[in-house]
């Protein structure tokens, strides 16, 4: 049996065609968990409406707003309590998927042995007319990796901190849950990396078979805010937490580096904030406190110590260099 958690919130919008994409896939035997974060919009009655057509469709309705990770939680914890799924997979409301998504991912687990597997998306624009059988034919460059050598991946970090287009064992997420009361922007980042972690072997493969919708009123596509930042720093600080309890020296040496990374990006989206300058200040000294282990990183390549140093010099200096270097490229 696959579980399919799918959070909600005001998405009146994209429900249907959500829905209509998962409950038309080749494979059949999966339930659906739709958890409604507490919409103010006719979310929850579409919902309860598509339960009533198909009894694979469960709804939870949560009564306070808290975020996707909040309603992520709630949708683990009603399938654990009232089944034992063998895998797990989640998708986002505003998403859509290729009718042979399940097939292709439970596939490829199978075959491979693995106990993760995941494909490609392709991004699709808000209400951009898109045929789905335009990718059926996509090539299938199929790759297997160890889940250590991949979260040592930090130019794979944002993709595999993603959750859609995964097929995950259960049992990878019998012990991991979203953060809740911190992390509204990047629950995802604070509590994948721990599935992955639990996990030996990874598939991947090139197919597309998952399309993002890119749309303005997703939690990280909106206005940039001091809150934004605070939970990009918890992130990191999870990540620490963790490998720290763990022997993985090397995991949490590219964590530090993803903590370093992380502050001299924030540093320079302030600059879309008013009244900035404390939480430059405290970035700084974050910066100030972890820059010179890294120095001696061994997954680290010169130029990247090199941005450290100048960073810690001066981080205008920084920010000029790298404007520089990408008007160079134009």
């Amino acid at each position: 049996m696959i579980s399919i958690v799918i959070p909600v919130f005001n998405a009146a919008k994209y429900i249907d065609r959500c829905l209509e994409s998962v409950l038309n896939q080749t494979i059949r035997d999966f339930n659906v968990w739709l958890v409604d974060d507490c919409s103010t919009d006719e979310s929850l009655q579409l919902c309860k409406k598509w339960a009533a057509i198909d009894e694979r469709i469960n709804v939870i309705a949560l009564p306070i707003n808290k975020g996707s990770g909040v309603a992520k939680n709630a949708g683990l914890d009603g399938i654990f309590g009232d089944y034992r799924p063998d895998y797990i997979m989640f998708i986002d409301v505003d998403d859509f998927v290729h009718h042979k998504l399940i097939e292709r991912l439970h596939f490829l687990l199978q075959d491979n042995n693995a106990d993760v597997s995941w494909v490609s998306s392709k991004k699709v624009l808000d209400d951009e007319a898109f045929s789905i059988d335009a990718t059926e034919n996509g090539d299938r460059n199929i790759s297997v990796i160890q889940a250590k050598d991949l979260l040592l991946r930090d130019d794979l970090r944002i993709v595999y901190s993603l959750l859609w287009a995964k097929l995950f064992k259960a049992c990878l997420w019998q012990d991991v849950r979203f953060p809740e009361d911190n992390c509204r922007f990047y629950a995802d980042g604070a509590a994948t990396f721990k599935a992955l972690y639990a996990a030996k072997t990874i598939v991947r493969s090139s197919e597309q078979l998952y399309y993002s919708v890119q749309s303005l009123n997703s939690n990280t596509r909106s206005k940039y805010s001091e809150q934004k930042c605070r939970d990009a720093l918890f992130m990191c600080v999870e990540k620490l937490d963790f490998y720290s309890g763990t022997n993985e020296a090397d995991l949490l040496d590219v964590a530090y580096n993803g903590y370093l990374n992380i502050i001299m990006r924030e540093f320079k989206k302030c600059d879309e904030l008013d009244g900035s300058d404390d939480l430059k200040n405290e970035l700084k000294q974050l910066f100030r406190i972890n820059y010179k282990k890294r120095l001696f990183s061994k997954h680290l390549s010169i130029e990247d110590k090199l941005r450290i140093i100048i960073f810690r010099i001066s981080p205008k200096l920084k920010q000029r260099i790298a404007g520089f270097r990408n008007d160079s490229h134009l």
